[in-house]
């Protein structure tokens, strides 16, 4: 009997654009490197200069979704530059931090531009980093994002990109989000060619309380993450 062929690690069903927007040092890096190489080293506090770039490749529900995940820079000097890149986006990560009330106030423009310039089929989440941090050093409540999440009709979660707290859970249900609307409407896999949908943003549900489940990972030379168990 012959046996399977073996998938290649780089093979995918789904490769999706997603943007990691917010003002600058709110932890986007930080949060894109917890991802995908579960890391949180000494370049946490340095500014994304223009726009990063990983890939990681998710097994959800039977499906392999490739995330092509890209970090932009949160400086005003760079938003023409990251006005660019929305289009095809069909995932949005808007991260503010809770110790930084101006990086609160200003998703309220983030929100606008991504009305502005994303296919309005993309999945938005509203993102509060650095949970890590006391009560005393927060800033901004978790109620105040929650509230300003259901005005926009969007998910909020509270995550820490230090401890890798809710990290997960993020990418995973939005891949799993993603995946659910493209076999509605396989279509917006040409997003890029077409922003034009007639579906407004995808509300994610997210549990904040929900506990990392445990997921094997697989890497190799020149090659992006797989996470082989995901129940999402």
């Amino acid at each position: 009997m012959s046996q399977p062929i073996p998938r290649k690690t780089d093979s995918y069903d789904f490769m999706v654009k997603v943007l990691i927007l917010g003002d600058s040092a709110v932890g986007k890096t930080c949060i894109l490197n917890r991802f995908c190489d579960d890391s949180f080293g000494p370049s946490a506090g340095l500014s994304t200069v223009g726009v990063d770039l990983k890939y990681k490749t998710l097994e959800c529900q039977g499906k392999r979704v490739k995330l092509q995940i890209w970090d932009t820079a949160g400086q005003e000097k760079f938003r023409s530059i990251v006005n660019t890149y929305y289009k095809g986006a069909l995932g949005i990560v808007l991260v503010y931090s809770i110790n930084d009330k101006k990086s609160f106030i200003n998703v309220e423009s983030w929100l606008k531009q991504i009305a502005n310039n994303a296919p309005t089929a993309a999945v938005v989440i509203l993102v509060a980093n650095k949970t890590d941090l006391t009560e005393q050093e927060r800033i901004v409540k978790a109620s105040d994002g929650e509230k300003l999440a259901e005005l926009h009709n969007i998910q909020f979660i509270e995550v820490s990109a230090k401890t890798g707290d809710h990290i997960e859970e993020t990418f995973f249900d939005l891949a799993k989000d993603i995946k659910d609307r493209i076999l509605e409407d396989p279509k917006l896999l040409n997003m890029n060619q077409s922003t034009n949908t007639n579906q407004g943003p995808r509300v994610m549900k997210l549990d904040p309380h929900l506990k990392s489940q445990q997921r094997k990972s697989v890497s190799g030379p020149g090659t992006e993450k797989v996470d082989e168990k995901c129940k999402c």
